[in-house]
């Protein structure tokens, strides 16, 4: 008789250590999104909005995260969420980056293309304090 070992438990975290944002103004623009796009879809049952947290894509690889400081994901319960598991729910609408001189690079050449590979839709970057990036604001549709 072969046995079967059952699905190894994976602990995903929810916290690195790493702060919020890079200062007082990036934090804000993230807090003022968030709770726009929440009040923009506080009568829709099917639509999510969260920041800050952990969106891990690959089943089973802790490593395999990114940290999104906006998303909106449509066709999704509106319920607590401590982390986000692409296999269980659907890919986000929308991802909207808030970009610094640490954050910038990751942010165009690492995020844009993962977020395209899992499904994102639309991807926004933003430099509230228009530094390092011409337009400091800029959308793009990835699908």
């Amino acid at each position: 008789m072969s046995v079967l070992p059952l699905e190894q438990e994976i602990d995903y975290p929810t916290s690195d250590g790493q702060p919020m944002a890079e200062g007082p103004e990036h934090l804000q623009v993230m807090i003022d999104c968030i709770s726009g796009l929440r009040s923009r879809y506080a009568a829709a049952p099917e639509a999510w909005v969260g920041g800050n947290f952990f969106l891990y894509y690959e089943k089973g690889n802790r490593r395999a995260r990114v940290s999104p400081d906006v998303m909106v994901a449509l066709g999704v319960a509106q319920r607590e969420r401590r982390r986000y598991l692409l296999w269980e729910e659907k890919p986000p609408s929308l991802v909207i980056e808030v970009t610094s001189l640490e954050t910038r690079h990751r942010d165009q050449v690492f995020k844009k293309p993962l977020y395209q590979r899992i499904g994102v839709k639309e991807y926004v970057l933003f430099d509230p304090l228009g530094e390092y990036l011409r337009p400091s604001l800029q959308g793009f549709r990835l699908l």
